[in-house]
């Protein structure tokens, strides 16, 4: 069975760049530069909680499959369904181009 059999949902790669706020100097992190749609799978690691400012926030861990030689980096964003994840790292899990894993984080406030 090969892996690619196993990406059964669709995700939307945004890279992350800086533009300027109406004052011009500073700059703040946007991701509308669409980057590509992959196949993938997500399975999920670990999950938190924590509070902050009175407001309840978790932490989800994923693991994102998807196939190698992606141009895929850390603080790109992906997209799948209606779920945002934020890419903390990506390596060439097999070590020979076999396919990505992706660490990921959702974050769900609550």
């Amino acid at each position: 069975m090969s892996i690619q059999t196993l990406y059964n949902k669709s995700a939307t790669i945004s890279r992350r760049t800086l533009a300027a706020t109406s004052y011009g100097a500073a700059q703040k992190p946007t991701w509308s530069n669409h980057l590509t749609t992959v196949a993938c799978a997500v399975q999920p690691l670990t999950a938190r909680e924590m509070e902050a400012f009175g407001k309840l926030t978790g932490e989800v861990t994923h693991r994102m499959f998807t196939a190698a030689g992606q141009d895929i980096l850390p603080r790109d964003r992906v997209v799948v369904g209606s779920t945002t994840y934020e890419i903390e790292g990506s390596v060439d899990a097999a070590g020979r181009s076999h396919h990505m894993e992706l660490l990921v984080h959702e974050w769900v406030e609550s």
